[in-house]
């Protein structure tokens, strides 16, 4: 029997445990065995550091975030903690996700209290480019790429409890035409379309506010973001098991 290895890219991995998914190509013992693609994983935000009231943690990397006014609450969907926003001046900066990203899948759990206004769940900028995602009460979910965007449609929600959603956007398409989807609960697409064909969050975000207006009123918790689109059953996974595999 071929023993295991015990060097990976130049590190003694002797016992350890290795996520694949984290690999694009790698080098065992000396060759190179196998490259299953990009990095998926790019940020996650489960929002359980609730002894550092001033941050949030990146639990997927190292774009963590820095708090202004938001508080950490339990009232949560997914383990101890959420995120409260209080609708008129809270949100948190967070580094640049990696820039140019041709497709990327953003969403997770939410709770709104107010649903009169357009309140960002997150929103990013640079100077030629600008994404975001917006909640109304008598529209739904909208998300905007590079000044277009697509919508739910006329939906009302039950404010104050908590929902999933999920957004995917690739630029070289979906495979049916569209370049984006916004995904809710059990996977259902609820809006598709194709607003954009340009790199996505390429510049500053926020969460829970776009610059100093559009301030979200309610609770975030356990946000993702993938460098790919998600299929349906991807987001069906992730909705059910908490994992997209």
């Amino acid at each position: 029997m071929t023993p295991p290895p015990t060097n990976i890219d130049g590190t003694d991995i002797t016992g350890a445990t290795i996520d694949c998914q984290d690999v694009q190509e790698i080098t065992v013992d000396g060759q190179t065995v196998f490259s299953p693609g990009p990095v998926l994983r790019v940020v996650r935000y489960n929002f359980e550091n609730n002894g550092d009231t001033s941050s949030i943690t990146d639990s997927f990397g190292n774009n963590d975030g820095t708090i202004n006014g938001a508080a950490y609450t339990t009232d949560s969907e997914v383990g101890n903690f959420a995120l409260s926003f209080d609708g008129t001046g809270d949100n948190v900066d967070v580094p640049d996700f990696p820039a140019g990203l041709g497709a990327f899948s953003f969403g997770g759990y939410y709770k709104e209290f107010r649903g009169d206004a357009r309140p960002r769940m997150i929103s990013c900028s640079s100077n030629n480019f600008r994404a975001y995602i917006n909640f109304k009460n008598n529209t739904g979910w909208e998300f905007g790429v590079n000044g277009n965007l697509i919508k739910e449609g006329t939906t009302s929600y039950t404010t104050g409890n908590y929902r999933f959603v999920v957004f995917v956007y690739d630029k070289t398409g979906l495979g049916d035409g569209t370049t984006a989807k916004i995904y809710s609960e059990d996977a259902n697409e609820i809006a598709s379309g194709t607003p954009s064909t340009s790199d996505i969050l390429t510049g500053g975000k926020l969460l829970g506010s776009r610059g100093p207006g559009d301030h979200w009123d309610g609770h975030l918790d356990d946000l993702r973001g993938y460098s790919k689109g998600l299929s349906s059953t991807e987001v069906s996974n992730w909705y059910n098991t908490g994992t997209i595999d």
